[in-house]
């Protein structure tokens, strides 16, 4: 699982390699994601984050691979999950954090 900081406001989501489905739901031998489950966390979440539906602020489509922050949500951490078709999760992925813009001097 691969979550990184996608620009300005949102993140990059995906599975750590590359190549395509082979019509099975498997890419590179292994299982590809329906969908991804995004937390989200005012704190640092430590190494094992409560994944509760408190937490959860979006599932998105394995196909999309982004999830862009609500307007205001800046500085915050996210913890990502892999979701199957049945509805299993996998094991979260490190957290990020998204930072707010710096304010301008002057």
């Amino acid at each position: 699982m691969r979550v990184r900081r996608g620009g300005a406001d949102g993140l990059d989501l995906g599975v750590r390699d590359g190549g395509g489905p082979d019509g099975r739901g498997r890419e590179g031998g292994r299982p590809v994601p329906f969908r991804y489950a995004v937390y989200r966390y005012d704190a640092a979440p430590g190494r094992d984050p409560v994944l509760d539906a408190a937490h959860l602020v979006a599932v998105v489509p394995a196909a999309v691979g982004r999830f862009e922050e609500p307007e205001g949500a800046r500085d915050a951490w996210y913890v990502v999950t892999a979701v199957d078709r049945v509805g299993r999760e996998g094991l979260p992925s490190a957290a990020v954090r998204t930072r707010a813009p710096h304010a301008a001097a002057g």
